[in-house]
């Protein structure tokens, strides 16, 4: 699988093959040298959509993946190219704050990498889909899921410019996007 991964902006199309959890994990790491931050946002997306489907195969659930070292690896990647600024496109930023909130996870690795995108995200609200906009706040919706957030923590305040942009353009939100919302 590694001789198909690309290392452009293109996601990889090898995780296609992946039939659950496990085997996402297993193509992700037999590639990980070569994986750039869209290779490495799409490995996670994959992952958390596999476990949507309670798709795990030999990884025991949430708390086992959040516990795999592969899956510990590919995030702790993912936080040194969040601190490069290379989380940058609507599109990953969405996949990853989606994913996240999927996966419920906790990790000091992912509240960086959330803390990152928060901060640098809110510039770019005005290039963003109306599915990325309700996306990225369905993600930060189910990250701070019984948590208080004081309004000047990062996640809080880029929720709270997602919902300023997504009221300027309330008629271009389909009903899935306010649902999502």
């Amino acid at each position: 699988p590694s001789a198909q991964v690309e290392c452009s902006n293109l996601e990889p199309n090898w995780l296609d093959e992946a039939q659950d959890v496990e085997a996402a994990l297993q193509l992700a790491w037999s590639s990980l040298g070569q994986l750039n931050c869209t290779g490495l946002v799409s490995s996670i997306h994959c992952i958390a959509k596999l476990s949507d489907m309670d798709a795990f195969g030999r990884v025991q659930g949430l708390p086992g993946l959040c516990a795999d070292s592969r899956f510990t690896t590919l995030v702790a990647r993912l936080r040194t190219a969040a601190a490069a600024g290379e989380i940058d496109t609507p599109r990953n930023i969405m996949r990853i704050m989606w994913a996240f909130g999927k996966l419920a996870t906790r990790s000091r690795d992912v509240e960086i990498i959330v803390e990152h995108i928060s901060k640098a995200a809110p510039l770019r609200l005005h290039t963003f889909s109306s599915q990325e906009l309700s996306n990225v706040l369905w993600g930060i919706a189910r990250m701070s899921e019984g948590r208080r957030l004081a309004l000047d923590h990062p996640p809080a305040v880029l929720a709270l410019a997602v919902l300023a942009e997504s009221t300027r353009r309330i008629e271009g939100f389909s009903a899935q996007c306010l649902t999502n919302s």
